[in-house]
């Protein structure tokens, strides 16, 4: 086996390999350090675990401050690394903001374009029939979907959702809480397929 393929396989293997090996080519970090803190380690044996089955059910909440690379986890490089191992997973990812869902969107769509990502032929290549800013998917049926907690989110099921910052720090109510807390258990909570 060559070195290239033993990466690879190491990178399936572990969601830190793949982030701390992925972080040059996710748009807009090239020519940033990536800082190697505890914490990010943390935050990728975690979700790791969630996906993986073994952190419990469904449920992880993760409460850090901003600049501490939960997005570009969260939402920009866990679908890419999924997909090496599970191309058929399918994940709608929740922002309070339009403008930062699309952003980590558009990060995990190039990021799998990616000469890098392509390099060891996973399954599935990027659909051509659906390949859009908000909502991608690839030739073995897995799916990035983006959307707002506030959208509507019916006729969607998925494997997993992720929620990042739902609501905006600034704009604080009861009023925008309660439409927040509305909205995932109302809508989103029981969209994930059995």
């Amino acid at each position: 086996m060559k070195l290239d393929d033993l990466l690879w396989e190491r990178r399936k293997r572990s969601f830190w390999a793949f982030y701390r090996d992925a972080w040059p080519y996710i748009p807009g970090e090239s020519g940033n350090p990536l800082i190697e803190h505890w914490s990010t380690r943390a935050l990728c044996d975690r979700f790791e675990r969630l996906i993986r089955g073994t952190l419990g059910p469904h449920n992880l909440c993760v409460n850090i401050p901003p600049g501490m690379a939960k997005s570009t986890i969260a939402s920009v490089a866990l679908p890419a690394w999924v997909w090496l191992w599970r191309p058929d997973w399918t994940t709608l990812m929740i922002s309070g903001a339009e403008d930062v869902a699309l952003r980590d969107s558009m990060k995990c769509r190039e990021l799998t374009r990616s000469d890098w990502y392509q390099s060891p032929r996973p399954a599935g290549k990027l659909s051509r029939d659906q390949d859009g800013k908000e909502w991608f998917r690839n030739t073995c049926g897995g799916e990035r979907q983006a959307s707002t907690i506030l959208s509507k989110g019916t006729g969607k099921r998925v494997h997993h959702i992720g929620v990042d910052d739902p609501n905006d720090s600034k704009e604080v109510s009861d009023a925008k809480l309660a439409a927040v807390w509305d909205a995932w258990s109302l809508t989103y909570r029981n969209r994930l397929k059995d």
